[in-house]
């Protein structure tokens, strides 16, 4: 809603359109195609309203389908998110985002939600048929979701960032393919959006 920042909200030459889904459905994509590294996107369908005082992307909603490379079947993900909710992290009081995954197979679902200002909010859940669907915790409890710790060595993202900086060992949360693949789904989105028809993925990952 603010226009002077532009970095949010202004597109770029080679883009579409900016906002929410550049913005942070970025971060929602790749968590799933880094958790679900199987999987191809392939075709899009999406649409989203957009902000009178910026023009930026503010609600979308979107099919995106994709193909499980370990079996060829088809898989169908159905992505939805809003910048709409009042407040944020820094506002007084502070506000978290409403975070939901649920990702549903044949052997079971993993189920990840909450609040990402209160870990008590959820936990990554783990439901396996061979379980009956008892909830299993693998990660122990509570929505440890994203660090805004600001005091001393800063969240665990800057100390990997840095790590990496001097050479030193550290986990990639997200690499390039991941990177490629939530780009390449954003890219469909915006086109999708703009024909208001289904858009196929560029050059979409063929492994």
């Amino acid at each position: 809603e603010d226009p002077s920042n532009t970095g949010w909200n202004v597109p770029g030459p080679d883009m579409l359109g900016n906002g929410f889904a550049w913005g942070q459905s970025s971060h929602v994509l790749a968590w799933v195609f880094y958790v679900c590294p199987q999987l191809s996107p392939i075709e899009v369908y999406c649409r989203m309203t957009h902000s009178a005082a910026t023009g930026a992307d503010v609600a979308l909603s979107g099919t995106i389908i994709c193909r499980d490379c370990h079996s060829d079947n088809e898989v169908i993900l159905s992505v939805a998110g809003t910048s709409l909710l009042p407040g944020n992290e820094h506002s007084d009081p502070p506000v978290g985002k409403q975070i939901q995954f649920k990702l549903y197979g044949e052997d079971g679902a993993i189920i990840y939600c909450g609040d990402t200002r209160d870990e008590n909010t959820g936990n990554l859940e783990l439901r396996r048929v061979s379980m009956d669907g008892v909830v299993e915790l693998p990660v122990g409890p509570g929505f440890a979701f994203e660090n805004l710790e600001t005091e001393h060595d800063g969240p665990e993202s800057l100390q990997a960032f840095l790590d990496a900086c001097v050479g030193k060992s550290t986990h990639v949360g997200a690499d390039s393919l991941v990177g490629l693949k939530t780009v390449q789904v954003l890219d469909a989105m915006y086109r999708s959006h703009a024909s208001g028809q289904s858009e196929p993925v560029r050059h979409a990952d063929a492994e």
